[in-house]
């Protein structure tokens, strides 16, 4: 699993509406030997990956990306100089199966990442 080998996600705090967590990268994962050579990033799907991840491991259910509202990546992510990054996720609402959230991943006051946009729970 992409998970377990490429980032580990630690939930420092989960209380109703709010998350915040801390991923730590694998830098010697094989992705980064592609992404890129020499200047490895984190891929900007790996970081849609981790707010999936973040929900299913603070709620105790599975999730999919419905929407992607708006998204915004605004500093890159190098696992050598940076292997972790603070993860905000914030709950807007919960409509039948659907939670719109709002998130970031950020290296100190560096945001590298927003995110708006709702996944639907799967049975």
């Amino acid at each position: 699993m992409l998970r377990e080998s490429l980032y580990t996600i630690g939930i420092l705090q989960a209380d109703g509406e709010n998350v915040s967590a801390r991923v730590t990268f694998n830098p010697q994962h094989e992705i980064f030997k592609g992404h890129f050579p020499g200047q490895p990033v984190v891929p900007g799907a790996c970081m849609v990956q981790i707010l999936k991840d973040a929900l299913h491991t603070a709620y105790p259910q599975r999730v999919r990306l419905t929407k992607g509202g708006d998204i915004k990546f605004l500093a890159a992510v190098d696992p050598n100089n940076n292997p972790v990054v603070q993860l905000q996720l914030h709950v807007i609402s919960r409509e039948n199966d659907r939670l719109d959230v709002a998130a970031t991943l950020s290296i100190g006051e560096l945001k590298c990442f927003k995110f708006t946009g709702s996944f639907a729970s799967i049975s």
